[in-house]
C-alpha cells in the first residue's frame, strides 16, 4: 500500500510531460490538412503518380507540396486580379459585342440588349437546371 503513492506521483509527471510535449510537438510533425486540390493539380499528381510509380508515402509528400504550390498559387492570383481587373473588362466587352455582332440575329440583339439594360420582361430563364 505504502508504494502506491511512490509510483503513482513519477506516473502522474511523467503523464502530464508527454502529453505537453504531444500538444507542443504534433503541429509541428503532422502534414497539413491537404483538402481538395484543383483539377490541374489533381490531374497532374495523378499522372505523376501512375507514371513514375509513386509509392503511398510518396503520393501524400507530393500532395502536400501541392496543396502548399496551390495555396501560394492563389496568393499570386488573388494579388494579379486586381491588377488585371481593367484588361478584362475590356476582353469581356470586346468579346461580348463579338457575339452580340457576329452570331446573334437582329431579334435576338434587342432582347440582349433590352436585358443588358437590366428589362428581363421578355427573358425567359430555365427553371431548372440543364440535365449533364
Amino acid at each position: 500500500m505504502r508504494q502506491l503513492p511512490r509510483v503513482l506521483l513519477p506516473a502522474l509527471l511523467t503523464f502530464v510531460a508527454g502529453m505537453f510535449a504531444g500538444l507542443m510537438l504534433a503541429p509541428r510533425l503532422s502534414p497539413p490538412p491537404t483538402g481538395i486540390l484543383d483539377s490541374d493539380l489533381l490531374a497532374w499528381e495523378e499522372s505523376m503518380s501512375i507514371n513514375l510509380e509513386l509509392d503511398r508515402e510518396q503520393r501524400a509528400d507530393m500532395r502536400v507540396l501541392l496543396a502548399y504550390y496551390q495555396r501560394e498559387r492563389n496568393k499570386l492570383f488573388a494579388a494579379q486580379r486586381n491588377e488585371v481587373e481593367p484588361q478584362l473588362v475590356d476582353l469581356d466587352e470586346r468579346f461580348e459585342g463579338l457575339i452580340r455582332d457576329r452570331v446573334l440575329t437582329p431579334k435576338q440583339r434587342t432582347r440582349i440588349i433590352a436585358m443588358v439594360a437590366g428589362d428581363y420582361a421578355d427573358a425567359s430563364f430555365p427553371s431548372e437546371a440543364a440535365p449533364r
